[in-house]
């Protein structure tokens, strides 16, 4: 299915289907693919933004006796 067809289809679900076809059960089909993509779209950005929102919170304390590599390079030491 080229690019046009897609964009066509993608119109009758908005618009409804041409007179000539009356394709009601195509429409229905497409419709649920619209719908469908939506709700993975909006999944997909409040996953992003909890993502974002952990990302950003402080370290809890009972991690925080984890040691920290050094920042200066001259203090890290070779153990292999």
């Amino acid at each position: 299915m080229g690019a046009h067809s897609v964009a066509r289809a993608a119109g009758f679900a908005r618009h409804g289907a041409p007179p000539e076809h009356g394709c009601v059960p195509g429409h229905a089909g497409i419709a649920v693919y619209i719908t469908a993509f939506w709700w993975k779209a909006a999944l997909f950005a409040a996953g992003a933004v909890l993502t974002a929102l952990l990302l950003q919170s402080p370290v809890p304390e009972a991690l925080r006796h984890v040691r920290q590599p050094p920042q200066n390079p001259a203090e890290r030491v070779d153990r292999g």
